[in-house]
């Protein structure tokens, strides 16, 4: 629900991640609020599904996001409406009905695919109707963008501007001075349509394909890797005009190794490539650097960054339940795997090399294996990254290596520091799918967070409880609350409706910032279920309270 997505807040905090981008949450078709739908069976474009909340409740979620700096985006369906729609069950006639069209009554840039009821994007009634959706949840809801589901369904002519996706989009990026995300799901990938609308960005058809393949086969050459996954190139599209056939920038292409349409490499590579899971879950990494150090947004998708083997196992079995398996973020390889994906975050997020630089091809190492060397640099502010990856299964030892600076580098994960004479390395050993990520800059220098810490002599100056962490959890969290003044103070843990089960601190304290930690028990011992618990701090005349999600 919503409410329980606002809770995970700090959660996504923690990783570092600045947008939020939601499947669809308006009303969908036949399932109702008591079945479960990916949301692409809409009913209606201004109404939220009412097994997720409440318009209130999707109102403090994004308010809390934004509190946090966390951008919210949504999924849109504009392809088409459900036929328990209300726009369509008004009038069941594609001849009299304006929003629709039949099967057949192609449109230009049109694949030739049906879902559900076709909307025709060439009437004015459905022009006003999408924008007026769109206004809705920007001026209304503050939503920051909208992810364009299935745009290869819609249609574009840049002989009619005011028609067919061009329409609406160029009328969002103009009304809102392009302060709004605008993201095209467009397969196969179509650069001219970002370089003809007001579109921010489209998903990177050959980045994933690529990737992909590789976890597969091993089978991508690094010339391929050099341009259509750290560069800007796509695919060949089957757009007209389809020139411009590369992204025009950076924030052109979004990077993604999975969505919700594709299974998790490590599952890919365990269940259907017999792939050791120790190997799946080195070689995830290894191709979860190439989002984070290549041209274009990184976008993760639900449960990568702690190796949740996330997929089906058939076909028929795609659009199945599957909630997030929690569990997995309190294993040690999904702590690991979660600490590696923060410290790709926040490289990307502080280091101008990762966030502005140009890239920096810096050579392929084919005969003696399959290792690809590559740079980021940024010409203002002299940040620079060098990223040495090994693709094949075998320890790789290197001569000579080309680097995009000397000086002093830093490894980026645990700040060990080279130096580098005349813009090369002498030697560098890789292990199998091993990748080497150096920085000039230090983590200090670049204004990276290393945890929470508290300093001794640092006074709290307010009474308060912090959102524990990992939340969602299982089995442990950990909570802090910090007191300005010495005093009595309880801690105590409850269920939503209940009252207490356990008591986690109580007496007299002293002033400072304290750390209690629950292991999803009462105070008998008894492992307690699944579900939303309340944290509550009473002390100096004030309460707090927190809501902690525990997943069994």
């Amino acid at each position: 629900t919503l409410q329980e997505l606002t809770a995970l807040l700090p959660y996504f905090d923690s990783l570092g991640v600045n947008a939020l981008e939601l499947m669809p949450v308006m009303d969908y078709g036949n399932i109702g609020r008591s079945g479960h739908s990916w949301g692409y069976d809409l009913n209606s474009y201004f109404a939220i599904e009412p097994g997720y909340g409440t318009p209130r409740d999707l109102k403090v979620f994004v308010d809390s996001a934004h509190a946090r700096g966390i951008a919210v985006i949504l999924d849109v369906v504009y392809n088409h409406l459900n036929e328990t729609s209300a726009l369509w069950l008004m009038q069941q006639d594609f001849a009299a009905n304006p929003y629709f069209k039949a099967v057949g009554d192609w449109r230009t840039n049109e694949d030739q695919w049906i879902f559900f009821k076709d909307l025709d994007h060439w009437t004015a009634e459905t022009q006003e109707l999408v924008l007026t959706a769109q206004k809705m949840w920007i001026d209304d809801y503050r939503i920051d963008g909208f992810r364009y589901d299935y745009t290869r369904g819609i249609g574009w002519s840049t002989s009619e501007p005011t028609k067919g996706i061009l329409g609406w989009v160029n009328r969002i990026d103009q009304d809102y001075r392009g302060s709004i995300y605008q993201i095209a799901e467009h397969l196969p990938e179509s650069p001219a349509l970002l370089y003809y609308t007001g579109m921010t960005s489209g998903w990177h058809d050959s980045f994933r394909d690529k990737v992909f393949d590789e976890a597969r086969y091993r089978n991508v050459s690094l010339s391929d890797i050099e341009n259509l996954v750290l560069d800007l190139g796509a695919f060949p599209g089957n757009d007209s005009p389809s020139i411009p056939n590369r992204y025009s920038d950076r924030t052109g292409p979004v990077n993604s190794t999975i969505t919700h349409d594709e299974q998790s490499l490590i599952y890919e590579m365990t269940t259907f490539q017999g792939v050791p899971t120790a190997e799946a879950v080195l070689r995830d990494k290894l191709y979860g650097v190439l989002m984070f150090t290549s041209l274009g947004i990184p976008m993760l998708w639900q449960g990568q960054e702690f190796s949740e083997p996330r997929g089906w196992p058939e076909d028929g079995l795609k659009l199945s339940y599957r909630p997030v398996q929690w569990s997995w973020l309190s294993t040690e390889r999904g702590q690991q795997h979660f600490r590696y994906y923060q410290t790709l975050i926040r490289q990307r997020t502080y280091n101008p090399a990762l966030r502005n630089g140009a890239l920096r091809k810096m050579g392929r190492y084919e005969a003696i294996g399959k290792v690809l060397a590559w740079g980021m640099v940024d010409s203002v502010s002299g940040a620079a990254v060098m990223v040495v990856a090994n693709f094949s299964g075998t320890a790789q030892n290197l001569s000579n290596v080309a680097w995009v600076g000397s000086g002093t580098w830093y490894d980026v994960f645990d700040e060990s520091a080279i130096w580098v004479d005349a813009n090369s390395v002498p030697s560098l050993s890789l292990p199998a799918y091993g990748v080497e990520i150096y920085s000039n800059r230090s983590n200090a220098s670049l204004g990276i967070p290393t945890g929470v810490e508290v300093a001794d002599d640092v006074v709290p100056t307010s009474f308060s409880l912090a959102q524990n962490f990992p939340n969602p959890f299982n089995p442990t969290t950990e909570i802090v609350y910090h007191l300005p003044a010495r005093g009595e103070v309880t801690l105590k843990v409850s269920p939503l409706l209940g009252i207490e089960i356990t008591t986690l601190a109580a007496g007299e304290h002293e002033r400072g910032t304290f750390l209690a930690r629950w292991d999803g028990r009462d105070a008998a011992g008894r492992i307690l279920s699944s579900g939303t618990y309340l944290v509550r701090m009473v002390g100096g005349g004030a309460v707090q309270v927190r809501k902690m999600l525990l997943i069994r």
